[in-house]
């Protein structure tokens, strides 16, 4: 017979497991979905295989389970079709799915409402390297392209200082990571400087480690995203 010490042992080992661990509850809508639709959750960002499969009932759907860590993660709305990414944390998620990308919604976690303005900055970059665009091509003359111009640099200047003002705030966690080992809007040196911010478990990860040895190695800007001549179609 097990003695009332093993017991209690066994019992707080039980507790502190379970403190551990923690509930993520995902609660979403999705513009046009149809009951019995399916929506894919997936984890493996390199194979794309779902970890679990979610409903659509009354346009909306729901996912729960416990979890100690943050993940990026990818909602994929039917097999095939576009992805909305966001952090998979403990909480409550909001996920509002639209047919036009640029107003799906992400709320209710730290990284996720985070990650929710970053995306909103994105698009608003869009929007205003097509207006610039369209002006671009009604007006070529000197002085209006070199007006265009300046405005294109104040927008790439803006979402980059957002983009690394976030990745730095956030270098201890998962948004952090995400943001450095996808550097779309900053310099060599700006990664270079986010990468020694990082705590040692992020250096030993595979993307950090051929980011960084790329750099060591090249010279060239990982900031090339952005277009250089927005007269073109």
């Amino acid at each position: 017979m097990r003695s009332p010490a093993f017991i209690l042992l066994a019992a707080i080992v039980i507790l502190l497991a379970a403190c551990g661990q923690k509930t993520c509850h995902v609660i979403g809508t999705i513009e046009g979905g149809q009951d019995g639709d399916t929506l894919f959750l997936i984890t493996d960002m390199e194979n794309g295989i779902p970890m679990d499969t979610l409903y659509v009932k009354n346009g909306q759907f729901e996912y729960q389970a416990e979890t100690d860590s943050i993940s990026l993660c990818f909602l994929q709305y039917k097999q095939g079709e576009a992805v909305q990414p966001f952090f998979l944390e403990s909480g409550t998620i909001h996920i509002d799915l639209k047919k036009d990308v640029s107003e799906c919604r992400i709320s209710g976690t730290q990284l996720n409402e985070e990650w929710q303005k970053l995306n909103n900055a994105a698009f608003d970059y869009q929007k205003e390297m097509m207006q610039l665009t369209e002006e671009a091509q009604k007006d070529s003359s000197e002085q209006n392209m070199q007006a265009i111009w300046f405005k294109v640099q104040a927008a790439q200047a803006k979402l980059s200082d957002l983009y690394y003002k976030t990745a730095e705030k956030n270098i201890n966690n998962e948004l952090g990571f995400v943001l450095v080992s996808n550097p779309i809007a900053l310099s060599e040196e700006e990664v270079l400087k986010l990468i020694n911010q990082m705590p040692p478990k992020f250096h030993t990860r595979k993307e950090i480690v051929e980011i960084e040895s790329f750099l060591r190695s090249d010279t060239t800007t990982l900031s090339d995203d952005f277009p250089e001549d927005i007269t073109e179609e």
